[in-house]
This record gives structure tokens, sequence and C-alpha cells, in this order.
């Protein structure tokens, strides 16, 4: 066993042989010593494991995010010079609006005053919980380990009334025998806690979102790991060396926002650059030369067969 699948069945024995899939997957990315968040490692672009809308090398998306937050805050009637940029969640080496003030991984976040929050990736980077709809009921999946990485089956546990009442909230289409669902409740409690902050200005989180109603049709659930830019379905393969990601539901954490007194809207990446970044746009577009790699950075973000697909962009004031 590797240091952090003894580490993992330590875990496990300390609980009554049972680790929920949040735990595992807590320990598989931010393990303080071998998780695959915590180790100093490539994991962005040419060279490591995925790529993101913000990585590409002329920095498109980061431009459409700084017009979104000026053009948002302008809709208010604000001076966005008066506000100051916040990146949470940035990998090492990258920052995806160029001179925001950027709180890394890890860090603790603070905010206040006339800040707009930005972010690529955050929430679908959060431990996350699986469910699987079985004997007309909801039960939550785990893992009982035995003595070693290896020996371990899945198992079935009782939901608690906060995850049933989400669940039966947004997900009653999906209560067909067998259905599987993942959510990350670390995910929403973070949200909320960027929300309730006692900060004025735009958010721009750019993510895997898909609404309650796509979730419900993909019996599977979105559990899904990414390694040297092919994604892969074994969570357990090669653990602490492989991200581990999920699509976050983008109506559970609009509400989040509603509830914290926010005004949510989620786009697509397409109607993101249409709706919230058209001078970068029309700039791009207007290019004479379709060499231009600005120009070809655009298509593949908002190609449906590239990216555009698969991120959407959720602001709110």
């Amino acid at each position: 066993m590797t240091p952090l699948e003894e580490k993992i069945v330590d875990m496990a024995a300390q609980n009554g042989s049972v680790l929920t899939w949040a735990d595992f997957i807590g320990a598989a990315l931010y393990d303080s010593r071998w998780g695959y968040y915590a180790r100093e490692r490539k994991r962005v672009g040419p060279g490591g494991d995925f790529f993101t809308s913000a990585s590409m090398k002329c920095g498109v998306f980061g431009l459409a995010v700084a017009e979104a937050v000026g053009r948002l805050l302008e809709g208010e009637g604000e001076d966005p010079d008066e506000f100051e940029i916040v990146e949470i969640g940035a990998e090492p080496g990258y920052q995806m609006v160029r001179g925001a003030r950027t709180i890394r991984l890890g860090q603790e976040i603070n905010l206040s005053g006339n800040v707009s929050v930005v972010s690529n990736e955050l929430l679908d980077a959060r431990p996350f919980e699986r469910f699987k709809y079985e004997n007309r009921r909801w039960a939550k999946r785990a893992i009982e380990f035995g003595n070693s990485y290896e020996d371990r089956r899945e198992i079935l546990l009782d939901v608690s009334e906060a995850e049933r009442e989400i669940i039966n909230c947004y997900f009653s289409r999906a209560q067909v025998e067998g259905f599987c669902l993942d959510i990350s409740f670390d995910a929403i409690s973070l949200f909320e806690k960027i929300c309730l902050q006692n900060w004025r200005g735009a958010l721009v989180f750019a993510d895997y979102f898909r609404t309650a109603d796509e979730l419900s049709v993909l019996p599977n659930g979105t559990a899904r790991t990414y390694s040297r830019h092919r994604d892969g379905f074994d969570l357990f393969a090669n653990v602490g060396d492989t991200d581990i990601t999920y699509s976050p539901c983008s109506d559970i954490f609009e509400d989040v926002a509603r509830r914290c007194g926010r005004n949510p809207r989620t786009y697509t990446q397409e109607s993101f650059f249409v709706y919230l970044a058209p001078r970068l746009l029309e700039s791009l577009i207007s290019s004479p030369s379709d060499g231009d790699i600005g120009k070809r950075e655009l298509c593949q973000l908002i190609s449906p067969a590239h990216m555009g697909a698969c991120f959407r962009v959720l602001t709110l004031l």
C-alpha cells in the first residue's frame, strides 16, 4: 500500500471500518502530506492532468471574467474601479484575472468591503457524498475497509434529515431504482460562507454546473477522475495522484445565494460571452485572421465540441 492508502485504511479502522465517500475523497484530495491538491505538482495545462478555461495560453477567459465583473457592477450603478477583484482557489502559477488578489486552496477566505469575487472550478474540487435510490428510499453510499486498501466493499447507510431534505427538494425525478447522485455539502457550506460574508460587489464562478433536471437523467452520477488529460471512473485508482471531481447542481447554489440576499443567474459559457463580455467577443470575432490565437481560443471556449458544453458560469450581485 502507498502511504496515503495506509492512512485511509487507518482512518476507516478508527471509524468502525467505514468511511463515507466525502471522507475518502477529502483524504484523496486534501490530506496535508499526500493529498492530490496538497502536493507540489503540475495539475493544470500541458504536462498536467486537465485543462481549464482559465489555463489557456492567451487568457481570453480571464479577460471575459474581468469584463463581466465590470458590466455587472455598472448595471448596479457602481464604479468598477472602486472594487477589488479577489480570486479564490487559483492553482499555483495561475491567475485567471490579472492583478486580482489571490486566495489559494487551503488559505482562509475573509471577504469584506468593496470586492468582487471570481473563481474557476472551486466548487467541483470539494469532497462530495454519493447516494443511491434503493428499495424505494435514498441511502448514502459508503466504503467498508478490511485490513488493506484493496480489501473493501461498498455499503449503504441511512441519510440524515438535512441530506434527505435537499435530495427530495431538487431530485424528485431521480427516484428510480438504482439511481445514483453525487452532492457536495462541503461545497454548499463553502459557497454559503462566501455569500454571507460582509462584502458588496459581483461574483463570477465558472464550473461544471448542471441543473437538477439535467442531473436527474444521469443515473450513474457524475463522479469522475482526471489524469494526464484522460477522464476515468475508478475513484480508487492511483489515489493522491489523480483528480476526483463531480458536477455541482446550479439550482442548489442559486437558492443558497437567494437565501443570503444575493441575486444569482447561471449562464452557459457561450451566453456568458454574449451577454457579459460582448466587447471582448466582438474584438476577437472581428479579427480578420482565422489564425489569430485569441480568436481560436475563443472558439475552443464557446464551441460545444470543446469547452462550451462542459462549463457554465454562475454570477450574482
